[in-house]
């Protein structure tokens, strides 16, 4: 095996296989994990035959190749025809192959991968940061795959740990068998001690990941390490839930968030369709360091209120506005326990709404609105879509349809227009958000 598939460490195929011939041995290498990621040129590494599995180069599944040194004698797999050099009978899939072959040219110009390096050797001096002690790297200093992260959480089962991961494909070399745990073979024959190793979880990166999406996995993995980050998800106190946005403000600046917009054009439109104007009294619900009130201000809205959880997130915005913030009515609270003093004529939320994963959440959203929002003012809510991300921010959110949407907000509530919007996070990454604007019967 060329590099080991559990942990990425990179065997010393060369010197094994001038053993080998040195000894009269033919030499075969499984270079599956390894062909794409890094050099594994047949004549350097020595090696007599060489296997390829396709579907890890982003080749179609059900296809792959074996080099055979010439003058090396072998079996035929399948008798029959001859087909292959006679080395396995039945009609070639010229389709797969042909497939097998693009890969592999592409494959050829991400050799090492340094994109993808940096951004695992990332995630793991977080992960340290994150875990201390309580983290350790299989295979660290050892020459590794580019991709491949194999990391013990000390203490804990690794099954334990993917169960806390939803929607993340990772994988656990311990098996649990009848309540006991039983150490991955692999690290068993490293040394790995069983209290670690038993919390081994293997996280393989890709051409396409990015950093936003490790983010996730890092705010998923911090909120279950504890008690305090983990009550912030749904139904959690709304202390927890402030120390959750205090924290994600206090450690990002406004363009890592991935809900950042230099420009809110879909929000600005539904409010001019709205009819609204510098007259109108509008709210911005979890406006935190959003662009919005910037905008609203250059187009002379007099009557501006923005609520958000995070106070930091409104510092942030009263610093980038200056003097301008004065003109704004800054509200440090949670919307489901919020009683505005006057009511007003345009609710705005696109943050907010679709974080409340519980019915009893929900309806303390609608309560408070309808609390604020006039008889005949306009509602403008953005949620993520059906096909959008399903977690932010490490937390889980509901996606909805302009339909689904209006039943939530159900009988006091029509639905005037509804648009669909890609928006582009600032890694590059789209995401689906859903637009409604509903009426206040």
């Amino acid at each position: 095996m060329h590099a080991n598939n559990e942990v990425g460490t990179v065997q010393p195929i060369a010197e094994i296989a001038a053993i080998a011939r040195a000894a009269g041995v033919l030499m075969h290498t499984d270079a599956a994990q390894s062909v794409g990621k890094i050099p594994t040129h047949v004549n350097e590494l020595g090696v007599d035959l060489l296997s390829v599995a396709g579907h890890k180069l982003y080749a179609p599944k059900g296809v792959g190749a074996l080099f055979i040194r010439r003058g090396t004698r072998i079996e035929p797999f399948v008798h029959g025809a001859g087909h292959e050099q006679g080395r396995r009978a039945g009609t070639e899939n010229v389709l797969l192959d042909a497939g097998l072959g693009a890969a592999c040219e592409v494959a050829g110009r991400w050799i090492g991968m340094p994109p993808v390096r940096e951004l695992r050797d990332r995630f793991e001096t977080r992960l340290k940061e994150l875990f201390g002690e309580k983290l350790t790297v299989n295979g660290a200093g050892a020459e590794r795959l580019p991709n491949t992260a194999n990391l013990n959480f000390v203490g804990q089962v690794g099954a334990e740990v993917l169960a806390r991961l939803p929607g993340v494909a990772a994988s656990t070399g311990s098996a649990c068998h009848a309540g006991s745990v039983e150490l991955s073979p692999v690290l068993a024959a490293m040394g790995v001690p069983a209290q670690e190793g038993m919390g081994a979880v293997r996280f393989s990166l890709g051409r396409t990941t990015t950093w936003e999406e490790l983010e996730d996995v890092l705010s998923m993995l911090g909120a279950a390490s504890s008690p305090t980050r983990a009550a912030a998800s749904a139904g959690a106190p709304v202390s927890s839930r402030r120390e959750h946005w205090e924290k994600v403000y206090g450690e990002k600046s406004e363009h890592e968030l991935t809900w950042h917009q230099a420009n809110p054009s879909t929000s600005l439109q539904l409010i001019a369709n709205a009819g609204a104007g510098p007259a109108t009294r509008i709210v911005d619900i979890g406006g935190g360091a959003s662009r919005l009130v910037d905008a609203l201000l250059v187009r002379g809205f007099q009557h501006v209120a923005v609520l958000d959880i995070a106070e930091g997130a409104l510092d942030k915005a009263q610093r980038r506005l200056g003097s301008r913030a004065s003109a704004v009515a800054w509200v440090a609270g949670d919307v489901t326990s919020w009683e505005p003093d006057a009511p007003f004529d345009v609710w705005h939320d696109r943050a907010v709404f679709h974080f409340m994963t519980c019915a009893e959440e929900r309806e303390a959203y609608r309560t408070a609105m309808r609390k604020a929002l006039r008889v005949g003012g306009q509602a403008i809510i953005g949620t993520f879509a059906a096909g959008g991300p399903d977690r932010c921010s490490g937390l889980p959110v509901v996606r909805y349809e302009a339909e689904t949407l209006a039943a939530e907000l159900g009988l006091g509530f029509q639905l005037l227009e509804s648009l669909r919007e890609d928006h582009v996070t600032p890694t590059g990454k789209v995401q689906r958000f859903q637009f409604c604007r509903f009426v206040r019967t």
